[in-house]
C-alpha cells in the first residue's frame, strides 16, 4: 500500500470503544482509528467532512462506541499521537455552548461592551468640563449620574460658545 493511501483494518464484528484522532488542516484531515489494543488504521480525509467520516466509520464498525479528539497541527503523526492519546484517557473535554447560550453569552459581552463605552463617554465630559475649567459641584460628584447632575449639566454654560457641545441633553 503506497503511502498517503486510506488503510483501515477489517470491519469490527463486536462492540467495542474506538479512538478517532483527527490532525485538522485546512482542506484535508488526516484521521487516525484505533481500538483498545491496535491501530486499526488511517484515512487521509480530502476535502474534510465529519458526516462522510462518520458514515465510514458506522459502515465498518456499526457496533463501536467512538471516541474522537481533534487538533489543528501540521505533523502527518498528529492523528496517530491524538487517537492514543484519547484511547489512555490523557485528554480532556471541552464543553460546547448550545446556540441559546452562545447567544446569550454574546448580550452579555455586548452588555460589557456598553457600559465600558458608558463609562468611557462620562469620563470624557468630565475631562471636557474640566479642560474648561468647570468643576462638577462635591455634592454631584460621587460616581453616579443622578438626575440632579444631568440637569446640572444641561445648565453648564461654557466661556467659549464654540466649545459648547450641540444638543448637550443628559
Amino acid at each position: 500500500m503506497r503511502k498517503g493511501e486510506n488503510r483501515t483494518s477489517a470491519p469490527a464484528q463486536i462492540a467495542e470503544q474506538l479512538y478517532v484522532g483527527i490532525d485538522v488542516h485546512k482542506k484535508s484531515w488526516n484521521v487516525h482509528i484505533m481500538s483498545e489494543h491496535i491501530s486499526l488504521g488511517r484515512i487521509h480525509m480530502k476535502p474534510p467532512r465529519m458526516e462522510t467520516l462518520l458514515e465510514h466509520l458506522n459502515e465498518r464498525y456499526p457496533h463501536a462506541t467512538l471516541h474522537f479528539a481533534y487538533a489543528t497541527k501540521s505533523d502527518a503523526v498528529d492523528s496517530r499521537k491524538i487517537a492514543e492519546a484519547l484511547r489512555a484517557q490523557a485528554l480532556h473535554s471541552i464543553w460546547i455552548p448550545t446556540e441559546e447560550q452562545e447567544g446569550d453569552r454574546a448580550l452579555v459581552r455586548y452588555r460589557a461592551t456598553l457600559v465600558q463605552a458608558l463609562r468611557s463617554t462620562k469620563t470624557r465630559i468630565k475631562q471636557r468640563l474640566l479642560f474648561h475649567g468647570v468643576v462638577i459641584p462635591p455634592e454631584l460628584d460621587n460616581g453616579s449620574w443622578t438626575k440632579r447632575l444631568r440637569q446640572w449639566l444641561a445648565s453648564v454654560q461654557l466661556a467659549d460658545p464654540s466649545a459648547q457641545p450641540h444638543g448637550w441633553h443628559c
